[in-house]
């Protein structure tokens, strides 16, 4: 398996790669509608998909059963987490074993404006126990396979972001109180050697409950560079949870 293949399967295992201001809110248009929460809890499932250059995918898949608390100005969306799964191709089990053991409660307590706009998100803190066995997992897994010195240089930068745990972009502003339909937005990049990528963000969302809370969610990242094309799926859906 040639290196860079190898990159971009440990990267996308453990959903580690933010993906900039462009995923966050930077589409998200203003609600015309008034927003009314839910009085009952609501399951929110979040999934994250790392297409890999070989066709093959990493799925994470974890499930929150969320409320909403009013306080003043907005609303305060409480979580727990409530079930987690990762989907990996074998030669990842074990950093795939570990992003199911990596502790992430999402961004819960989070707040909302009277629109249902996400405020400002915490980021998370990773366990320093489970990144440094993270670190050392994927150590073990790449540098034996780096050809080079510069290779090797390569590869710790990326145990670094490997590391780092739970480094994911921040979830969309409009998540609780999106219009049905396709957004677009493409923004180029420039890189440190001078060179220039692209990255193009669709937003898509499905129709909505009798609550107002959307179906499904999904934002879909494309990142195009000199050489690379990488592609990361998120699918936000809710539905009513069991009493």
């Amino acid at each position: 398996m040639k290196l860079s293949v190898i990159l971009g399967v440990s990267m996308a295992a453990l959903a580690l790669v933010p993906l900039g201001d462009a995923a966050g809110g930077a589409l998200a248009d203003r609600a015309a509608r008034q927003f009314v929460p839910p009085a009952g809890e609501i399951v929110l499932a979040r999934s994250l998909i790392r297409e890999l250059s070989d066709g093959k995918q990493i799925v994470v898949n974890r499930r929150y059963r969320i409320r909403f608390v009013s306080i003043a100005g907005g609303y305060r969306v409480e979580g727990d987490l409530v079930g987690v799964s990762v989907e990996a191709p074998p030669i990842l089990s074990n950093l795939a074993d570990l992003e199911r053991r990596r502790v992430d409660p999402g961004p819960f307590p989070m707040e909302l404006g009277n629109d249902g706009q996400l405020r400002e998100q915490s980021p998370t803190v990773p366990d320093p126990g489970l990144r440094a066995e993270v670190q050392a997992q994927a150590g073990a897994l790449l540098l034996p396979r780096a050809e080079t010195m510069a290779g090797r240089a390569e590869v710790g930068r990326v145990i670094g972001k490997l590391a780092q745990g739970g480094a994911t972009s921040p979830w969309p502003a409009d998540l609780f109180n999106a219009n049905p339909g396709e957004r677009r937005l493409e923004r180029q990049v420039n890189l440190a050697d001078g060179r220039t990528g692209a990255v193009e963000v669709v937003l898509r969302v499905d129709t909505l409950l009798p609550c107002g809370l959307p179906r499904r969610f999904e934002r879909t990242v494309t990142t195009q560079l000199p050489g690379s094309r990488t592609v990361s799926h998120e699918v936000f859906t809710f539905e009513y949870a069991a009493k």
